[in-house]
């Protein structure tokens, strides 16, 4: 049996690593079509990276808690989970796309937010980490996330066919009875 060992830790790497969190909250449980597609589209996209290790997930794992969900990924730099997040033919960025027309205003707002927390993000990867900056990127991703809830979710519920939420329905089933 190991042994616990007291006190404070630290790992050290030579190499480029990004930590990625990303997470949501099911305000409404019967609004499905809000949270659903999101749901849905994660086990495919952790399916594809299990079979396509050069994309560079190191690890990830899933918490639970409630209504909320957390997704915790280590990748082996900021640019391979950038270059994953933007390969169309990868198995995230029609699920990124499928949100809604391009044009839409709240469709531009969310990714010029998701530039700004990329910028963030990078910063705190960087060596010159400040608890200013840490701060920062906690205020524009709860920003963020309250903007996806409260505005770009809805859009997104308005979207999708009662052939769309038929499959998320089953997604959703199917993940939680490998979860369980």
């Amino acid at each position: 049996m190991s042994r616990i060992i007291a006190g404070r830790r630290q790992a050290r790497i030579d190499k480029p690593l990004a930590l990625f969190l990303i997470g949501m909250r099911i305000n409404k449980l019967w609004g499905i079509t809000g949270w659903g597609p999101v749901a849905m589209a994660m086990p495919r996209m952790l399916a594809e990276l299990k079979n396509k290790p050069e994309a560079g997930l190191l690890w990830h794992r899933q918490y639970w808690s409630g209504r909320n969900v957390m997704m915790l990924q280590y990748w082996e730099s900021m640019e391979k989970l950038f270059a994953y997040a933007h390969d169309r033919q990868g198995e995230h960025f029609p699920a990124w796309a499928a949100f809604g027309p391009a044009h839409h205003p709240m469709i531009a707002r969310a990714l010029c937010d998701h530039v700004a927390l990329r910028r963030l993000a990078y910063q705190v990867a960087g060596e010159a980490l400040s608890v200013a900056v840490l701060d920062e990127l906690g205020v524009e991703l709860e920003r963020h996330i309250r903007f996806e809830e409260r505005s770009l979710f809805p859009l997104i519920e308005e979207a999708l066919s009662d052939d769309a939420l038929a499959k998320v329905g089953r997604a959703l089933a199917n993940v939680e009875r490998s979860s369980g």
